[in-house]
């Protein structure tokens, strides 16, 4: 008959196995994440925030990750855009499949790029 002591030990050890196999979970997927050639960035729907991004959106809006975590979405967009972004910013929540075509992005310097974007709602609470 197994002891308390030993159950215990059996699960810190199981414990700490699954912590080593999230941890590597975690890397493996920030390496995925930075590898995409396509620019991503998560956002915060309800601040507008950005919470991460990859390195090519990065490179392609001039800005370092460490910067766009203090920015807003309002930011990246010609203020005189702002109702054209909102509307397809909005058709996109409601459209799964929708792309919003030529959106136009002030990048740091200052010169307005256009893209198309696409995204996808996720609730990360829910996880």
């Amino acid at each position: 008959m197994e002891s308390f002591s030993e159950n215990s030990e059996l699960s810190d050890m199981f414990e700490e196995e699954n912590r080593w196999l999230l941890m590597i979970k975690k890397e493996e997927l920030k390496t995925y994440f930075d590898s995409i050639v396509d620019g991503l960035a998560i956002l915060n729907l309800e601040t507008h925030c950005f919470t991460n991004a990859n390195k090519a959106f990065e490179d392609l809006i001039g800005y370092t990750k460490e910067q766009l975590l203090t920015i807003q979405m309002e930011d990246i967009h010609p203020k005189e855009s702002m109702d054209y972004v909102k509307k397809e910013f909005e058709k996109q929540l409601t459209n799964k499949s929708y792309i919003a075509k030529d959106m136009p992005l002030l990048n740091a310097d200052g010169k307005i790029i256009y893209c198309d974007i696409s995204a996808k709602y996720y609730n990360f609470e829910n996880t």
